[in-house]
């Protein structure tokens, strides 16, 4: 046993802490626990429980070691003795604070240079694989410090499935063993689009956590320096082998898709396909004998669901599922939800990779503290240059070598002898990080809608896109004649039916070299306070947009600069007409008609819409170029337009609308607006007209750098601007951006502002929203952050409801990963009473970004599409009807409001909390709630929430329209509160006193 003195020595000499915090420590340990004085055990207790050690690294300092505990960049805090990770390390990173495991690397390999170059091969592989699909355990990258060499890995916490198997005979419920097989699947997906196949599926491999699954990959399958899988991994795998698989075959993409059924059939039945006997019995029955049927096995699984299995296990490899896509798409149904995407990468170790694999110096986080949270807060000058020793951490020898060791009527089928489906438009790869998956042949459509039904999931991704494409439309009636709105409209849909009628062109995969985004440091002159760990920082300076010369008034404005829109990569697939619609026309014809200049010479377009209820919006434009505009040359473009005098300049005017070329600026300002706002602002000069003082207040936060920005008075998209949303998506809009205020009623913010910027290989995404709710900056940015993690999802379902074209099916089932990026990389912060969204994504993003909106929008608009005619709109829903559907919610330990917004959001129901009825009740809505509850009717779900928040029974709920419109939404109240207003309880709880 070792001295108090001893620990103290060798505390200081393992750098967990300086010679000054020990003495420090020492002193108040004497003095908060005087018995420690003598006895090194008690003293490293108090240290443990004061955060000073860990326990793992007390145990190592009182077997008489100073570590070591240090390995580069990482600090070691504990040993794993025990699990599927037994002998690895977990660490944290010291200058991000990013938590990781260590796989200690041991063996004659390591001395072999080419064994070493081929195993950077592998581990740069399986970190491309994990870029693109958080569901596949992350690989981070290879430490060589010479004397020790180790993998980094993500820090898993949970269990793997066959531990979870081993407590209970017992299969899993449908809804859980589907989603653990699907995320499976796809992580499967990211594998062979690299064109890798796993041939490890097994319950040892898939890992579980509170939020679903992970598949395990390279390091943690077997030995990584092995070449060949171990034979006791190949028996392992016996349960799970394909019939075409002999010994020693090599893995096949479709052999994991077997793999995948045997995987779904254990946890459902509780055993696998073919279980007992020796490993050459077993995959001598895969070859030859058909598995006892599941609904024999577990008569509670669906017949759809065990056809889809019976699929998955198919003798001839061409009679499965295609694609472990495919595989995901058919078990999706099925699936319990999903409440996280998977892997959380900070922002800041993400950066510090990134530097590192380009081999720059990474930049150190200035706050970066070196030990992690729960086990030692050291100096930054601790962190030390690796040790140079002969043992590993803790002395306990080099980590070994790994041992071998909801539901539809019908489910997708695997397409016989069909041709290859639609290639897909390249997808949204995120900044150097995680491009996603695309799959060669990719999977059918689990079932074809017969009807369609409006759907109000959140299209919040989409609506400021509608903005665009709507507001340049509208520009393009404009500019031409009041009589072409009806035509517009029908070219509009002519020419979304000739699009529809082409194929995509094939994908273009490759990776581009995008610049890495900056997080945005404590106190940048910029003096946004992160929600997240850090904020992107903005890729521009500029100064403000001049908006001069528009007109007074404005509730929307567009600003787009042209000239250098054009020289982007992305142009040309942006101005497709298959991305823009209607826009491009504008933008490639009219625009240039109208100014009398080629798209190169418009440095910028300024577009303000005015309300002109109840007519459509009126539209004004302020264009800049490079080249003077000479308004006697543009008569004929414009018309019929008579010249007049104005505060003494000539402009020029027609029934409809006026034009105007100010001296100011040498003539290379070209203003159009409706006569009366031109005559207004040729009288302001060059004075930025009067707006709504929320929309000047952002209109001062702008970026005139940026190409696109796009500046709004949300209500008037509801309102004067309604011509600019498409119906079906007025509502999800609206409960985008609405908030309960400091009385509990719905308000819309006052302004918003989306911008973007394309530059680097990046597209950058800001969007601002003024705070006009009450109750903080801070609560009201998080409840926007939660809808925007929640978009995915919802575009999901509301793409299931559509029938699609063949055109879009393909592009739209793949919008969903797109939008699962977006979320991934946007960082939240706020700025005074602005709150403040960005997000860094590849520059490709753009125009798969736009692609997705425009055809979501066609096909909501119920737009002619090739192929057969589709079925008329289903009426729609009641909240009443949805009450009654079956559901299935998990909520591990949530609030109650962020459970109802869970819960509204996946149903398309409005749910808002009468705070101040629960008030007066004294019922919080921050109360947190854990619940199960599966395949129960919906209200039956809402019932048992609000008996878990209120065990008197006094919460209620009642359906009727909000205030000031005819949209009804679910208000949760209490029962005393429905007495006195007289409101009418839904029958269910009429009899519930």
């Amino acid at each position: 046993m070792i001295s108090v003195a001893d620990l103290w020595k060798l505390i200081a000499e393992s750098r967990l802490l300086t010679a000054e915090q020990c003495r420090q420590l020492a002193q108040q340990a004497g003095q908060a626990q005087p018995d420690t004085a003598g006895d090194a055990q008690r003293l490293a207790k108090w240290l443990v429980q004061a955060n000073k050690l860990s326990r793992y690294q007390a145990r190592v300092l009182l077997a008489g070691r100073p570590g070591p505990f240090f390995y580069g960049d990482y600090g070691v805090y504990d040993r794993l003795e025990a699990g599927r990770l037994a002998s690895m390390f977990r660490a944290r990173h010291l200058p991000t604070r990013q938590p990781v495991v260590l796989r200690f690397l041991t063996g004659p390999a390591l001395q072999d240079p080419e064994a070493m170059r081929r195993l950077a091969v592998r581990v740069h592989s399986a970190r491309q694989a994990g870029r693109q699909q958080p569901r596949l355990a992350q690989c981070y990258h290879l430490a060589d410090l010479g004397a020790f060499k180790f993998i980094v890995v993500e820090d898993l916490r949970g269990e793997s499935v066959a531990e979870r198997l081993a407590r209970g005979k017992a299969g899993l419920p449908a809804a859980e063993a589907c989603r653990i097989v699907r995320h499976a699947a796809l992580a499967l997906a990211a594998l062979h689009a690299q064109g890798q196949a796993h041939g490890q599926i097994r319950p040892d491999n898939v890992w579980l956590e509170t939020e679903g699954a992970k598949l395990l990959q390279f390091p943690l399958l077997d030995d990584p320096l092995a070449t060949a899988a171990a034979p006791a991994s190949i028996d392992a795998q016996a349960d799970y082998l394909a019939p075409e698989l002999a010994e020693n075959a090599a893995a096949t993409e479709s052999g994991d898709v077997y793999s995948l059924g045997c995987l779904l059939y254990q946890l459902l039945s509780g055993e696998a396909p073919f279980a007992g006997g020796a490993a050459a019995q077993k995959r001598t029955r895969h070859a030859q004998e058909t598995p006892t049927p599941i609904n024999k096995r577990n008569p509670a699984v669906p017949a759809p669901l065990g056809q889809a299995l019976a699929y998955l296990l198919e003798k001839a490899p061409e009679r499965r599922y295609p694609s472990a896509a495919a595989v995901a798409e058919a078990l999706a149904p099925y699936a319990a939800k999903d409440t996280s995407s998977g892997a959380v990468l900070l922002p800041a170790y993400e950066t510090w990779l990134e530097q590192t694999e380009r081999g720059r110096p990474a930049p150190v986080p200035a706050a970066a503290s070196v030990m992690p949270a729960g086990a030692i807060a050291a100096p930054v000058a601790a962190r030390a240059a690796p040790l140079a020793a002969s043992h590993p951490p803790g002395g306990a020898g080099v980590a070994a070598p790994m041992p071998a060791l909801a539901s539809p009527a019908a489910v997708a089928q695997p397409l016989q002898g069909a041709g290859p489906a639609p290639p897909a438009v390249p997808l949204v790869t995120p900044p150097l990080v995680t491009p996603l998956v695309t799959t060669a042949g990719a999977s059918p459509l689990a079932a074809r809608r017969a009807k369609r039904g409006k759907s109000s999931a959140t299209f919040g991704a989409l609506a400021l896109g509608a903005l665009v494409v709507g507001g340049t439309a509208l520009f393009l009636w404009w500019s031409d004649q009041p009589a072409r709105e009806t035509a517009s409209a029908a070219n509009q849909n002519g020419a979304a039916q000739a699009s529809m009628n082409e194929k995509p062109a094939a994908p273009n995969l490759a990776t581009p070299n995008v610049a890495e985004p900056t997080a945005l440091a404590s106190g940048h002159q910029e003096g946004i306070r992160s929600i997240d760990d850090t904020i992107w920082q903005s890729p521009t300076e500029g100064e403000p947009l001049d908006l001069a010369y528009l007109a007074a008034g404005c509730q929307a404005i567009i600003a787009l600069r042209p000239a250098e829109l054009l020289e982007q990569p992305e142009w040309e697939k942006l101005v497709d007409p298959r991305t823009l619609g209607a826009a491009s026309g504008w933008l490639t014809g009219e625009l240039p008609k109208l100014t009398g200049k080629t798209l190169d010479q418009l440095e910028s377009v300024i577009v303000g819409l005015l309300d002109a209820s109840p007519a459509p919006p009126r539209v004004a434009l302020v264009a800049r170029a490079s080249e003077p505009f000479v308004a006697e040359e543009m008569l004929s473009a414009w018309g019929d337009a008579k010249a007049e005098e104005a505060e003494g300049q000539t402009i020029y005017v027609s029934r409809d609308r006026g034009f105007f070329v100010p001296e100011r600026g040498e003539g290379k300002i070209l203003v159009m607006a409706p006569p009366a706002e031109l005559r207004e602002a040729v009288k302001l000069g060059d004075q930025p007209p009067p707006l709504r003082r929320e929309l000047e207040v952002l209109a001062e936060a702008s970026d005139a750098e940026r190409q696109l920005t796009v500046l709004v008075a949300p209500n008037f998209l509801f309102s004067g601007g309604k011509a600019l949303v498409a119906d079906p998506l007025a509502d999800p809009l609206r409960g985008f951006f609405e908030i309960q205020d400091s009385d509990q009623k719905l308000e819309l913010p006052k302004g918003a502002m989306l911008s973007a910027y394309l530059g680097d290989g990046n597209l950058f995404l800001e969007l601002r929203i003024h705070d006009s709710f009450g109750g903080g900056s801070a609560a009201v940015a998080k409840q926007y952050r939660r809808r925007i993690a929640r978009l995915p999802k919802q575009v999901s379902a509301y793409v299931r409801d559509l029938r699609l074209s063949d055109y879009s099916e393909p592009i739209l089932w793949d919008y969903r990963d797109q939008l699962e990026v977006v979320d991934r990389y946007t960082r939240l912060g706020f700025e005074g009473k602005q709150i403040v969204l960005r997000a860094y994504l590849p520059e490709i993003a753009a125009h798969n970004l736009a692609l997705g909106a425009h055809l979501a929008l066609l096909e909501t608009a119920g737009g002619p599409a090739a192929g057969p005619a589709k079925a008329a709109p289903a009426e729609a829903e009641t909240i009443a009807d949805k009450l009654k559907k079956p559901f299935t919610l998990s909520v591990p330990n949530n609030p109650l409001d962020m459970t109802l917004e869970q819960l509204g959001s996946d149903l398309g129901i409005p749910i808002i909390i009468l705070g101040t009825d629960l008030q007066q009740e004294g019922i919080t809505k921050n109360q947190r709630l854990s619940f199960d509850e599966r395949d129960k009717p919906v209200s039956e779900i809402l019932q048992k929430i609000m008996l878990q928040a209120n065990k008197e029974g006094k919460l209620v709920y009642i359906i009727k329209p909000k205030e000031g419109t005819d949209q009804e939404a679910l208000f949760i109240t209490t029962r005393a509160a429905v007495e006195k207003r007289g409101d009418k309880l839904p029958p269910e709880l009429e009899t519930k006193k």
